[in-house]
């Protein structure tokens, strides 16, 4: 087991790494997916294969198929009766979207003054953690829990 607090703080450590689509090297170039993957192993977490998926910049489904394949969904926009906040926990995985499909990912942490997200966004130009505020909770479609994160 890994502690979210872990998990956080080696979340942490990707913040300043520029974007990079399908990047995979922290201080070099991550995307979104790569921060959860650079987070997974450098927390001694089984990547269970969820290395290996490919994708590409437009959302085909594909991204959500391999999410609810290596993690555990807790929260689903479609079927919930309620805003996934109360079910929010320190170090989930928060699939995002713009439009219909989740295409962006990133891990919620908490921040001095809420709940924030780290990720990278190719807006930003780089991997960022901010408030995770209204605008971007509207984004949130799942959330979704490593299982050996506790």
């Amino acid at each position: 087991m890994v502690s979210s607090l872990r998990f956080v703080h080696e979340a942490r450590k990707c913040v300043g790494t520029p974007y990079r689509h399908q990047g995979r090297l922290i201080g070099v170039g991550l995307d979104c997916v790569g921060v959860i993957l650079h987070t997974m192993q450098a927390s001694g977490c089984d990547l269970m294969g969820f290395e290996d998926y490919p994708y590409g910049p437009v959302p085909t489904g594909h991204f959500k198929r391999t999410l609810d394949q290596y993690l555990d969904c807790v929260w689903d926009k479609e079927t919930a009766s309620q805003p996934f906040f109360p079910y929010l926990k320190n170090g989930d995985i928060l699939a995002m979207a713009w439009k219909t499909r989740p295409m962006h990912c990133g891990i919620a942490a908490v921040g001095e003054h809420g709940w924030n997200v780290i990720h990278s966004h190719a807006d930003s130009e780089k991997v960022v953690e901010h408030r995770l505020d209204d605008v971007w909770a509207a984004r949130v479609t799942q959330l979704y829990r490593i299982r050996e994160v506790k």
